[in-house]
């Protein structure tokens, strides 16, 4: 007869079965007594801040139109072995979403992400070196466990000191590198800045979004206008005839482009989206061709054989090669481009 068993609190539970162990007597009163326990192996916890190494398919490739055309060609190949009814909804779903992932990853590919040894790029000091003494480290350290001869645990202890020494020196060469590419931006940074400061010294001009940099100050153009030089110039979205482009500006206290050098030419050439009209005209004398502000026409940039004065053409438009002025009826619908002086601050 067994009176008690003694186990700590977390065993009992587990105690599955309690019997004398019989030929193992100590005495006529004293038996030996073998209990059954379930053991519970504990999960080793999981390594904080280290991902979960998983495969993904890149989807975000298919944005490029070859690889978007081998997913469909491949997508219609595997749907004509796809059963026409299977079943259950969630079967058929299931072979449906597979096709798909299959076609995804043949022509996508797949990437590797997560806790996938040394192929973190910003570890930059996990070099070949580096790896090579950890990993004989490790079979030090096994090696020594298995024979435990002093050998060995020296062999282990000479591996552990060089491993130590060679992630020190590799960790040290990469903050050297980084230092010196941190330096040459700084210094790359100053030069363009010291190359902003001449430029501007020799009064040359130049477009920083809705502003425009001269010697002397700044000259700041409002919103949807961009800055070129000393003038603001608003590109329209919409089209209207030569008088309507021109009333449009006028009531925004502008008026329809001045062309007065090679730069702003090429400037509003590579601004503009289409057609678009300028203000000059030939409606007060037939032939004499004058900008709105009433300055004459001296530098020109007409298209071979223009202006031709076909059907009473009497506006000037930009068309879509470069240096082609064409004369064009006032009453075709374009876009146009107004232009304005902008307000300097010093």
């Amino acid at each position: 007869m067994i009176d008690f068993v003694v186990v700590s609190g977390d065993l009992r539970p587990c105690v599955l079965d309690t019997q004398v162990k019989r030929g193992a007597e100590l005495s006529t009163d004293h038996y030996l007594v073998v209990s059954w326990i379930r053991w519970q192996k504990k999960r080793r916890p999981e390594r904080l801040g280290r991902p979960k190494r998983t495969v993904r398919v890149c989807w975000e490739r298919l944005a490029e139109p070859s690889v978007r055309d081998v997913f469909n060609s491949h997508l219609r190949e595997n749907f004509k072995h796809v059963q026409r009814e299977v079943g259950d909804i969630e079967s058929e779903w299931t072979m449906f979403s597979t096709s798909i992932v299959s076609a995804a990853a043949r022509s996508c590919g797949r990437k590797v992400s997560g806790a996938c040894r040394g192929s973190n790029p910003r570890t930059r000091w996990w070099i070949p070196e580096g790896r090579d003494a950890v990993k004989l480290k490790k079979e030090s350290y096994q090696a020594w466990l298995a024979c435990g001869t002093p050998e060995a645990a020296n062999r282990y202890r000479q591996s552990k000191r060089a491993a130590t020494r060679a992630v020190a020196e590799a960790k040290t060469r990469a903050r050297e590198e980084f230092g010196e590419a941190m330096e040459k931006d700084y210094r790359l940074a100053l030069k363009k800045s010291w190359q902003t400061i001449r430029r501007i010294g020799r009064g040359k001009q130049f477009s920083t979004g809705t502003m425009s940099v001269q010697v002397g100050g700044i000259h700041e153009c409002p919103a949807r206008w961009i800055g070129f030089g000393s003038s603001c110039y608003f590109f329209s979205l919409e089209s209207k005839s030569w008088d309507e482009a021109r009333k449009s500006c006028k009531a925004n206290e502008a008026d329809l482009v001045v062309i007065n050098t090679v730069e702003e030419k090429t400037f509003l050439f590579e601004f503009r989206d289409k057609r678009v009209w300028i203000g000059l005209t030939d409606k007060v004398q037939e032939g004499t061709w004058i900008w709105v502000d009433g300055s004459p026409l001296t530098l020109q940039f007409w298209e071979s054989g223009m202006p031709d004065s076909y059907r009473d053409e009497d506006c000037v438009e930009i068309r879509n090669t470069p240096g082609s002025w064409n004369d064009q009826s006032c009453e075709a619908s374009l876009q146009w481009i107004c232009e304005k002086k902008a307000p300097l601050y010093v």
